[in-house]
């Protein structure tokens, strides 16, 4: 069986259309090892003006059921300056002591923890917030920013987190299931951490037939949410149509805006959703096939108006010529898997209206066997990361050019640990780097890609260097620089990697 395996990440930046220009890369790596505890999932989350965040979780980030008010949850927070040096590390707990700490963020220039709390008493959601300084204190401790009333904390999913177009604002978003329909309550916290006025609506789909699947929130504080809506194929009794709906909640309002993305002609895998901050304007992209075909068909480039949101202006484009060439190769034609099993990573909006969009081939395989020795079934799950694909569009969704790094990626029962990649992005060029080997010969290696669609690669370490990266836990810390953990000789690690002029 063939799943998506979801991993999305995305940020809003502006590509100036000039040539890209060489750089010169170095590979640092920090002085000592990073002693795990038993926190030996790790991730740097955010940097300030003297150095950078550290995140430790005795769970996996990637969590895919990840559930609210789950108490074995355990994190750590480090502070490293630009040297790679520790300054200070802590165990982080809740405020107040019988809260769940449900994720930890980077917001302001500045951690912060989110907690709940089911208080049984008046039966509702606490959410709290801390928030942490430069030093390890507590800034900001055991704010209570919103209330839910609920006969059941199992009503809500795990809240999730998400930070406006230009980071001033911080939204939490909760959602509640309740039989036939959805509540969705936002919360927008300004930089003061001060909570504005929850914001609140319905969606009338039962969960099992609408599922939410990304959101973002504008420097204005409007909520949107891109849905897929599970409908009967009319031709099929047995498959479900994946339609995409996007909503929108204004500020003020107890209702959502909704339209529809795709219909039935145009099968899409998933959509992805980000804001354009200079037009002040949505954006919904992803690949679509015809209904007859196979194959990824072409880009599905979508734009809401948020001064005047009256109606989603779509637009299709074949991905045909040039472009349809670089994207058949030996994987492609091999197995049958097209872009569908592409999800979108990454869309990088442009102030003259267009994009760059960046997809991964990234899915998972599971399977079951009976072990004879332990008269037990086994469950392993293969987890596959492959070609990156990389399509820059005009404002109209038309294809500019097309670019694809070429990798194959797979591991057993990890999560993916060593596959993807991380990257960094500036007004010049793009910077892909990844593990080429995650095993015993690995070499990590670079690819930069400039405005224009020029592309150029270099290996950063050779064989028997024995670092591997773990490229879904790095950050870009600044206009020319990532930091990402990594394992040196069976040690965990943190390595800079400078992009200079």
């Amino acid at each position: 069986m063939f799943t998506m395996y979801p991993f999305r990440i995305f940020i809003t930046v502006f590509f100036i259309m000039i040539a890209g220009i060489t750089l010169a890369q170095k590979v640092v790596i920090s002085p000592e090892d990073i002693e795990a505890s038993g926190l030996n999932y790790v991730k740097v989350i955010g940097q300030d003006e003297d150095g950078f965040y550290v995140l430790h979780s005795n769970l996996s980030f990637y969590l895919q059921k990840d559930r609210i008010g789950l108490k074995s949850r355990k994190y750590q927070l480090s502070y490293f300056g630009f040297d790679m040096k520790p300054r200070w590390s802590k165990l982080l707990s809740a405020h107040p002591e019988e809260a769940s700490i449900e994720s930890v963020g980077f917001y302001n220039d500045r951690p912060y923890v989110l907690e709940s709390n089911w208080s049984k008493s008046d039966n509702t959601l606490q959410l709290f917030l801390d928030v942490y300084d430069a030093k390890g204190n507590l800034i900001v401790q055991g704010k209570k920013i919103a209330g839910f009333t609920t006969s059941h904390p199992g009503d809500f999913e795990k809240p999730r987190s998400i930070l406006s177009t230009s980071k001033n604002l911080l939204g939490i978003y909760l959602r509640e299931d309740r039989d036939a329909v959805q509540n969705i309550h936002c919360v927008s916290i300004d930089t003061s951490y001060t909570p504005l006025k929850v914001n609140a609506g319905e969606l009338p789909y039962a969960d099992k037939d609408l599922e939410i699947t990304d959101l973002a929130l504008s420097d204005q504080n409007e909520f949107l949410l891109l849905a897929k809506l599970l409908t009967k194929d009319p031709i099929s009794e047995k498959k479900k149509l994946r339609l995409f709906q996007l909503f929108l909640l204004q500020p003020g309002a107890n209702k959502f805006r909704e339209y529809k993305v795709n219909d039935a002609g145009k099968n899409m895998s998933e959509a992805v959703l980000a804001i354009d901050k200079v037009n002040h304007r949505a954006a919904v992209t992803g690949f679509y096939s015809e209904k007859e075909s196979f194959a990824g068909a072409g880009i599905l480039f979508a734009i809401l108006n948020l001064d005047k949101p009256d109606e989603l202006k779509l637009s299709l484009n074949p991905i045909t010529g040039d472009n349809q060439i670089k994207l058949v190769g030996e994987r492609n034609n091999g197995n049958g898997i097209s872009l569908f099993n592409y999800p979108v990573q990454k869309v990088v909006l442009r102030n003259n209206g267009g994009a760059v969009i960046i997809a991964e081939a990234a899915y998972l395989s599971e399977y079951s066997y009976y072990d004879y020795f332990t008269q037990s079934f086994n469950r392993r799950v293969e987890y596959h990361f492959d070609n990156i694909v990389v399509f820059s569009v005009r404002a109209d969704g038309s294809i500019e050019w097309t670019q694809v790094i070429r990798k194959d990626q797979a591991s057993m029962d990890d999560e993916g640990l060593y596959s993807s990649f991380t990257y960094a992005l500036n007004a010049d060029e793009m910077i892909v780097v990844y593990n080429n080997d995650i095993g015993r010969n690995n070499e990590i290696v670079s690819y930069r890609i400039n405005s224009a669609g020029q592309m150029t690669n270099k290996k950063l370490t050779k064989m028997g260097d024995n670092i591997s990266l773990l490229p879904r836990s790095g950050r870009q810390v600044d206009a020319a620089t990532i930091v990402v953990p990594a394992i040196n000789k069976k040690k965990l690690y943190l390595i800079k990697l400078d992009f200079e002029n």
